[in-house]
């Protein structure tokens, strides 16, 4: 699942892991596939929000909400029975502590038993669905904090079943429109340059794929 060669194909295992549900839901209709699937939210006018976006939350509960509400069953192992899909199936990631803590105010005790927590606290841990906030959502100018290959790697390897990334719609322009400068000591790896190209490689491959939904 390492995004540096992200290859869709390698999430879809037809008979071992496996999503059914009751309904309508356009979220787990697109999840079946086994792919990860991107929802964008228009970028404000304004301009970027500063760490905390409660519109990012209230859209996370809204994902959760249909998620639990669909009555979904999942299978996370091959010849395992289906298991209906509970608050504790789900884990939700964003960088900045601030973030996550809107998120769990959001979710609040209704879906309660839903992990939220940094990328640095989900390294190790599994959940069969999980929803990432992108980190470079409300970031127009990176840093080299926001560009960090192994966050995003352990954002896009948690899940067991299904992935939803969440983002503010302005990513592809501006890993298009940004150039990374070479500021690292002589003999020292380009982690800047790195990131961007694992991030611009990332956000590519969903778009390609078809795989980037825009939510209302």
């Amino acid at each position: 699942k390492h995004f540096y060669s992200f290859d869709f194909t390698a999430f879809a295992s037809p008979g071992e892991r496996e999503i059914t549900f009751n309904g309508n839901s356009e979220t787990l209709q697109l999840l079946k596939t086994g792919q990860p699937l991107a929802y964008t939210l228009p970028t404000p006018e304004e301009g970027a929000l500063v760490e905390v976006d409660n519109r990012i939350s209230k859209a996370i509960r809204s994902i959760v909400a249909e998620l639990i509400g669909a009555s979904t069953k999942i299978v996370v192992k091959g010849g395992q029975a289906s298991k209906e899909l509970e608050p504790r199936d789900i884990g939700v990631t964003a960088s900045h502590r601030s973030m996550n803590g809107d998120i769990l105010k959001e979710l609040g005790s209704e879906f309660q038993g839903v992990r939220v927590d940094t990328p640095e606290r989900w390294q190790g841990l599994e959940r069969p669905i999980m929803i990432a906030v992108h980190p470079l959502s409300n970031v127009t100018e990176p840093s080299d904090f926001d560009l960090e290959t192994g966050r995003l790697c352990v954002m896009t390897s948690r899940h067991q079943v299904g992935l939803i990334i969440v983002t503010r719609d302005h990513i592809g322009k501006t890993l298009n429109e940004y150039i990374p400068s070479a500021a690292q000591a002589p003999g020292l790896s380009d982690t800047v340059g790195r990131g961007h190209f694992a991030h611009r490689t990332f956000w590519q491959s969903l778009e390609s794929a078809g795989r980037v939904k825009q939510l209302n």
